[in-house]
């Protein structure tokens, strides 16, 4: 039975991937290995290497070696889901950090609040859901609709899970469907592991599928949109852009102006409407339309 690396190690990884992409040249093993002692963990350079081929062999992350510039760097091209990677990463030394803190001091407890105030429903599902995804077993689950009290059932072969605003949704396709749905694993009311197996779809990306969209839905074409920002608000933009395809096309004192390369949703809509006054859609003309007829819908609320 494979054992999962302990918190320690994750950490390790983390400080390895974080230096090798913010470095400006790659560092050396020698630049590697002083990091290591920085953050305190006096390993020896065996342990090292052992790190870099655990990222390689166990996670895809393709740690290559540059002769010219006698440095390491991750090749983004051969490896797999370096982001999804690099989050998850994030989330866990986050964690440590946390119940380190937690451990040395109870009260620690009274200086953490959380976004959400409820309980993520449905958190239990998750490892069987991964244990079907991992090994091709098809699933049976009733999932309840926001809008209603019926619990429709569905027989499915489970490609994959996708986080997004603090809730997680199960991907894969349904009997005599050919597109991937997404259904929230909060509104799952059973699950069943079936002993029916399932072949993947060799092409299945599943970075890939959410790449072009913001959030889960994607119901228009890959298009071209421009969004105007004052120049307060657009000091949060560039640190916390909308969309990993965000570019600056201009920064002033006036404004900032970006453009987004993506499939427009209401995940969109959402996060343009949550900026308020402080932003202005220049293209396309049918979003900035439809931001606008939103606009003058709500104000109708107020007329009375």
């Amino acid at each position: 039975m494979e054992i999962m690396p302990t918190f320690a190690q994750l950490k390790r990884y983390y400080m390895l991937v974080e230096k090798l992409e913010t470095s400006h040249f790659p560092p050396t093993f020698e630049e590697i290995s002083n990091q290591y002692k920085e953050e305190g963990y006096g390993v020896s350079p065996r342990t090292i290497q052992r790190d870099i081929e655990t990222l390689r062999n166990k996670f895809g992350i393709e740690v290559t070696y540059n002769h010219d510039k006698q440095g390491y760097y991750v090749d983004h091209e051969s490896s797999v889901n370096v982001n999804t990677f690099y989050k998850f990463l994030e989330y866990a030394n986050t964690a440590d950090l946390l119940s380190e803190n937690i451990r040395e001091n109870r009260e620690t407890l009274n200086y953490i609040h959380f976004e959400s105030q409820g309980q993520m429903k449905g958190i239990h599902l998750l490892r069987d859901l991964m244990y079907a995804i991992q090994n091709q077993r098809k699933i049976r689950f009733g999932h309840r609709k926001f809008n209603s009290d019926q619990v429709n059932y569905f027989k499915m072969k489970p490609y994959g899970l996708k986080e997004y605003q603090n809730r997680w949704y199960v991907v894969g396709k349904i009997d005599r469907r050919d597109n991937y749905l997404k259904f929230g694993i909060d509104r799952i009311e059973s699950l069943d592991l079936l002993e029916q197996s399932f072949e993947r779809d060799e092409d299945f990306d599943m970075g890939g599928l959410f790449d072009d969209v913001i959030g889960l839905t994607a119901v228009n074409k890959r298009q071209k949109v421009v969004l105007w920002f004052d120049a307060e608000q657009g000091k949060y933009i560039k640190t916390l852009p909308l969309h990993h395809s965000q570019k600056i096309l201009e920064d002033t004192d006036h404004g900032l102006t970006i453009q987004l390369n993506l499939r427009p949703n209401f995940e969109l809509i959402q996060k343009i409407m949550m900026q308020c006054d402080s932003v202005k859609v220049l293209e396309p003309q049918w979003l900035a339309d439809e931001i606008k007829n939103i606009y003058q819908s709500a104000l109708k609320n107020y007329e009375k």
